[in-house]
């Protein structure tokens, strides 16, 4: 009979540790979610010599043209959807 109670207070301890760990992940999870962000945006514009970024005029990229990307893009998801549609189809017929 002792080693029972002894095995439900093992238990018992265990279940708390996982429960601090849990709030602990928690914690970081959420300094992690507000930290970033903040951080990510705290640096200069590329394109703003006064502020110590690029030195020249032209946007972020350098104004590269991404109408060709964009297509071939729009053309293989629209592809993918397709197929993924005939073969969910495919699947409830059989």
């Amino acid at each position: 009979m002792s080693s029972n109670t002894e095995l439900t207070i093992k238990m018992n301890i265990e279940i708390k540790k996982l429960q601090d760990m849990k709030k602990v992940i928690q914690i970081l999870v959420l300094l992690i979610v507000v930290l970033v962000p903040v951080i990510l945006t705290a640096q200069p514009h590329p394109y703003d010599p006064s502020i110590g970024g690029g030195t020249g005029g032209n946007p972020a990229g350098g104004g590269a043209p991404i109408g060709g990307g964009l297509l071939i893009l729009l053309s293989l998801a629209i592809g993918y959807g397709t197929k993924k549609i005939y073969d969910a189809r495919k699947k409830v017929l059989d």
